[in-house]
C-alpha cells in the first residue's frame, strides 16, 4: 500500500484536488454565481438547436432572430455539446450546470496533463491546485458561458503548436478554441502568428498548416450559424460587430475608465505581480528549452492583446481568464527557477526547496480563504424561483419576456414572445409584443421592475394585467 500511494502519489492528490472542487460546487450548484444573461442565452440556443435545430433565439412562436451569427458570444461548440447532453440527461438547469461542472474537472485533468508534460509533475500539480482555488474558475467554470470548454480546446491546440510536427492538429484546436467564445480566444490567431513571426523559422509554411488547422473549425460555423455565404448584408453585420461590439457604449470612454479601475482592481493587481515574477524568473540568464520559449512567447503576445481588449471593454474581467490560467501554469515553475537562482537568499533558515513551497502554499491559501470567505459570486435563487413559479402556470399559456433570456430558456411553454434590445452591439430582437392588439397580448408577462418597455405600457399593464409574483428583481403579470 505504501509503494502504491509512493508510485501514485501525484494522481491521488489531483483526484483530491477534484473531489474537493465536486464537494465545494455542489451545495451551490445552480444558484453561486446566479443565473445571467449570457448563460440564458447559451441555454436558450441549446435548447432551440435540440428543438428545432436552429442556433438562433425565437422571437415569436414560430419565428426566430434571424441574426443568428451575431448570437455566438457562446459558440456552437459550446452550445451543440450542450444541447447533445440535454438530448442524454433531459432539459434543465442542473443539467446546463452539470455539464459546466464535469468541464471544470476536465479543465483541471488536462491543466495536469499539460504542465507536467512542461514542466514536470510537480508544478502540474500545484498549478491544478492554483486554479482550483482560484475563484474566477467557479465565478466563470460554473456558467455556461464557453470560457472553459475554450481552454480546454486551447491547451490540446498549443500542446500541438509547441509540438510543431503536426501544426494542422494545433490549428483545429485552437480554431475550435476561437469559435468556442470568440471574444476571449479570437486573439489567439494574432497571437500564435506573431509568435511564429519572431522565430523567423520557415513562417510561411508553418503559417499555412496552422490556418489550413483552423479553417474546418470556420467553415463549420458558416454552415450553422449563417444563412447564406453570399449574403453581404450578414457579413457587413458581422463586421459592423466587431468594429465595436459593446456599441452603444465609447470604446474610448470604457479604455479610459478601465484605467482608472487598475488601481481598484485586487486580482488586477494581484495578476501584475504574478505576472512580474513569471518574466523575471523567465528572462533570468539561464537556459530555456526551445519549446518553453515559443510557450512564453504565446503567453506574453496573447496576454498583451487580451489586456488590450480588456481596456476596451466594459470593465469584464472574465475576458481576462485564460490569461490567468496560462499565468498559473507558467508560475510554479517561475517560483522554482528564482528560489533556485537565490532570489529569497536572505532567509538563511530555509533552503530554495522550502522556500519554494512555502510561496506557493501561501498563495495557494490566500486564494482559498479568498474564495471562501471573501469572493464575490453573486449568489442568487431570483431567476430559479421566477422560473418555477412560471412552470407551474402550466406550458400552454402565451408567455411575453421583456429582457429575460435567463429565464426563456428555461420555461416549460414553447408560446413565447420575446423583446431583448440589451445586449451590447446586437439589433433589437423580437416585436413589441405589449403594442400587440388586445387578443394577442400574451397571458403571462415578465419583466423587470425598470424596463423601458413596461414603463412605456404602463396603460396597457395597469388596464389589462394584475401583478401576480413580484420577487424584487422579476416581475410576473397576468392577463385579467
Amino acid at each position: 500500500m505504501i509503494n502504491f500511494f509512493r508510485k501514485y502519489f501525484f494522481e491521488l492528490m489531483l483526484v483530491l484536488i477534484i473531489l474537493g472542487v465536486l464537494i465545494f460546487s455542489f451545495s451551490t450548484l445552480t444558484t453561486k454565481p446566479r443565473l445571467w444573461t449570457d448563460e440564458g442565452l447559451s441555454i436558450e440556443l441549446a435548447r432551440d438547436f435540440l428543438l428545432y435545430g436552429k442556433l438562433d433565439v425565437v422571437s415569436s412562436p414560430g419565428v426566430f432572430s434571424d441574426v443568428p451569427f451575431l448570437l455566438q458570444s457562446t459558440g456552437y461548440p459550446m452550445t451543440i455539446m450542450l444541447a447533445v447532453f440535454f438530448k442524454i440527461f433531459g432539459f434543465g438547469l442542473v443539467q446546463a450546470r452539470l455539464f459546466a461542472l464535469a468541464l471544470m474537472i476536465i479543465l483541471l485533468i488536462l491543466v495536469y496533463w499539460f504542465t507536467k508534460k512542461q514542466f514536470g509533475k510537480t508544478n502540474a500539480l500545484l498549478a491544478v491546485f492554483l486554479i482550483a482555488t482560484f475563484a474566477p474558475f467557479y465565478g466563470n467554470g460554473r456558467c455556461i458561458t464557453g470560457e472553459i470548454l475554450g481552454f480546454i480546446f486551447l491547451l490540446f491546440g498549443l500542446n500541438y503548436f509547441l509540438d510543431r510536427r503536426r501544426l494542422w492538429l494545433g490549428g483545429l484546436f485552437l480554431g475550435l478554441a476561437v469559435m468556442t467564445k470568440p471574444s476571449v480566444y479570437l486573439l489567439i490567431i494574432p497571437a500564435v502568428l506573431i509568435v511564429l513571426l519572431i522565430e523567423k523559422r520557415q513562417f510561411f509554411f508553418q503559417a499555412f498548416k496552422l490556418l489550413t488547422g483552423m479553417l474546418p473549425a470556420a467553415f463549420l460555423w458558416i454552415i450553422i450559424c449563417l444563412p447564406s455565404f453570399f449574403d453581404t448584408k450578414s457579413w457587413l453585420s458581422i463586421i459592423n460587430f466587431y468594429r465595436n461590439p459593446f456599441y452603444p457604449l465609447s470604446t474610448v470612454d470604457n479604455f479610459f475608465a478601465n484605467l482608472k479601475f487598475i488601481p481598484q482592481s485586487t486580482t488586477l493587481i494581484y495578476f501584475f505581480i504574478l505576472g512580474g515574477l513569471v518574466l523575471w524568473a523567465f528572462f533570468c540568464r539561464q537556459k530555456t528549452e526551445e519549446k518553453d520559449k515559443r510557450f512564453l512567447h504565446f503567453v506574453i503576445i496573447y496576454s498583451a492583446l487580451a489586456f488590450m481588449y480588456f481596456l476596451k471593454s466594459p470593465g469584464w474581467l472574465r475576458y481576462l481568464i485564460a490569461v490567468q490560467f496560462l499565468i498559473f501554469i507558467l508560475l510554479p515553475e517561475a517560483i522554482k527557477r528564482l528560489t533556485d537562482l537565490g532570489i529569497f537568499s536572505r532567509l538563511h533558515f530555509f533552503d530554495s526547496k522550502k522556500i519554494f513551497y512555502i510561496v506557493i502554499f501561501c498563495l495557494i491559501i490566500l486564494q482559498a480563504v479568498q474564495l471562501l470567505f471573501w469572493a464575490d459570486l453573486f449568489y442568487s435563487t431570483a431567476s430559479i424561483d421566477a422560473i418555477n413559479f412560471l412552470n407551474q402556470q402550466g406550458s400552454d399559456k402565451t408567455v411575453g419576456l421583456v429582457n429575460s433570456l435567463e429565464i426563456s430558456g428555461l420555461i416549460l411553454s414553447e408560446k413565447k414572445y420575446q423583446l431583448i434590445d440589451t445586449l451590447l452591439g446586437l439589433p433589437v430582437i423580437g416585436q413589441d409584443f405589449l403594442a400587440f392588439e388586445l387578443s394577442r397580448l400574451p397571458e403571462l408577462v415578465v419583466s423587470g421592475p425598470d424596463e423601458v418597455t413596461l414603463n412605456r405600457h404602463q396603460d396597457i399593464i395597469v388596464e389589462f394585467y394584475k401583478l401576480i409574483f413580484d420577487n424584487g428583481r422579476y416581475y410576473v403579470y397576468a392577463r385579467k
